[in-house]
Parts: structure tokens; C-alpha cells; sequence
């Protein structure tokens, strides 16, 4: 019995090497509609893209880009180049917002969110979204607010990024019971995440499981300048992405070391 059990370790072992992280589940990053008309930081060469890239004409530089909206199962990440545990600082141009979700398609954003005459201003609801995930990065914590049209939400700070609104929640809206205070985890300097360009990166996690499983969702977030406007689109699973997965390239690998470790395994068995 001990030689079938170490045989069987040895198969887990085996199987596990190879493999890599797949940090914070699956990429679910939608374009923003907002594209330059040259290759560089405001379009990325052969089409549209939110990895080192921000809105037409900006400040450029990895401590500027929302990089990327990752699910897994209910949790929600954004990465991006601004370490949001320094984002405390109030009325600075690089004050993380809120986490803006909708749930029934009439999402407006790009071009259409333009609210000209609005900037850096409380502005009714006029966006389409349903929910909105108050954060507290003072207290590592949020809170989560039911919209409708009528509540107000703030727009971003500069004319010229207006297509970024809304940036942060205001007021109004139904706190839902529950998701009062709920701890928001965030991460420490990650040079790399998942191929994404940089050196550095930043993340933090929220849970939508305040949402049905199932339910097709759009997510929203950027900064008080409005500097990068990040947008996802999913549909919320009911279980988790697996956080170990096997490289593409070891696959044959694997199934090799696999066929070795089962016939070691039958050696041992043997008397």
C-alpha cells in the first residue's frame, strides 16, 4: 500500500509540473470604442486595444494604464500600472473611482458617454449602469449601491476625456444588505501578469457574487482624470476559473510524463 501511494504522489507531481499561474482568472477586457488614428500608445498597430494604451492624447506611461479586467468565477480584478493602495490621495488626478457594472445591455460608453459641460461635476445617472461598487481604498474595504437613472454619479475631471465618465459614485442609489464594509483585497508591486506590457503592476479584487450566476454583465472603471477608461464585458459562471492551468506547450509534455509515471506506477504494484 505505501509503494501504490507513492507511486500515486509521484503521478501529482508529475502533473503539476509544467503548469503556470494563471493570475486572476480569465481576460475579460472589452475595447473602449476610443482609438487613435497612429500605431503607439493611442492604437496599438494592427487594431484596438487596452494594454498600454490610454485615451487620445493623454499622458503616457505604465503609471497611467488601466491595463485589464480579469473574472474568476465572481471575482473581479482590475490591473493596472498605479499602485491603488497610493491612490488615497484625494482630488489627485490619478484617484482610483468605483467599479461600474451593468446588467441589462443599455450600457452607454466611448464616444456616447461624452457628457460635455459635465466635467468634473455630480451628473444624474445617464449611463445605463445598474450597479456600482463603492470603494474605500483608506479602509480596504467597499460597498455596493443598486443605480437607477435618477441617482448622481461624478464625471471625470478633464473636457477632453469626457468619453471616460462616470469616474466615482456620488449619491443615491439602495445599499444593498450585506455588502457593507466588504474587505477589498489588493495587491503588492507584480512585475509581470499574464503577458500584459510593463514592468510593474498593480491589481485589486472585488466580488460580484451579488449577481446571479449567469448573468451577462459589462464592468467600468477609470481614475478622476479619466486618463484610461477600462471597460469589461462577461457572463458571470457559476464556478471558478482554475487559478493552475497547463501551458499550451506542455501539453504533449505532460501527456508524456503522464504515460512514464503510470507505468512506474505499475512497477511498484507489481510483487
Amino acid at each position: 500500500m505505501k509503494k501504490q501511494l507513492t507511486g500515486a504522489a509521484l503521478i501529482v507531481m508529475v502533473c503539476m509540473t509544467g503548469a503556470s499561474a494563471m493570475m486572476f482568472g480569465t481576460d475579460i477586457t472589452l475595447y473602449d470604442r476610443e482609438v487613435g488614428s497612429v500605431a503607439g500608445w493611442y492604437n496599438r498597430g494592427s487594431g484596438p486595444g487596452e494594454d498600454e494604451e490610454v485615451e487620445i492624447g493623454m499622458e503616457t506611461g505604465q503609471e497611467w494604464d488601466m491595463e485589464a479586467f480579469r473574472l474568476d468565477g465572481p471575482a473581479l480584478t482590475v490591473v493596472g500600472g498605479i499602485n491603488f493602495d497610493d491612490s488615497r490621495t484625494v482630488g489627485s488626478d490619478a484617484e482610483a473611482g468605483d467599479v461600474f457594472i451593468d446588467v441589462n445591455g443599455d450600457v452607454v460608453f466611448g464616444p456616447p458617454a461624452d457628457d460635455s459641460g459635465y466635467r468634473n461635476s455630480s451628473r444624474e445617472n445617464v449611463f445605463g449602469y445598474d450597479y456600482v461598487i463603492d470603494l474605500d481604498f483608506a479602509s480596504d474595504s467597499y460597498s455596493v449601491y443598486a443605480l437607477d437613472a435618477s441617482d448622481n454619479l461624478l464625471t471625470v475631471r478633464y473636457g477632453m476625456n469626457e468619453e471616460s465618465n462616470p469616474w466615482q459614485y456620488d449619491s443615491g442609489g439602495e445599499l444593498l444588505a450585506g455588502y457593507v464594509g466588504v474587505p477589498l483585497v489588493t495587491s503588492g508591486l507584480l512585475p509581470t501578469v499574464d503577458g500584459l506590457v510593463g514592468d510593474r503592476h498593480y491589481a485589486f479584487t472585488v466580488n460580484l457574487d451579488f449577481l446571479e450566476p449567469g448573468t451577462e454583465f459589462t464592468s467600468h472603471f477609470t481614475m478622476r482624470c479619466g486618463n484610461d477608461n477600462l471597460m469589461g464585458r462577461a457572463r458571470l459562471g457559476g464556478s471558478a476559473t482554475p487559478r493552475i492551468a497547463p501551458d499550451a506547450g506542455h501539453t504533449v509534455a505532460l501527456l508524456g510524463l503522464g504515460m512514464v509515471a503510470t507505468g512506474l506506477l505499475r512497477r511498484l504494484r507489481r510483487p
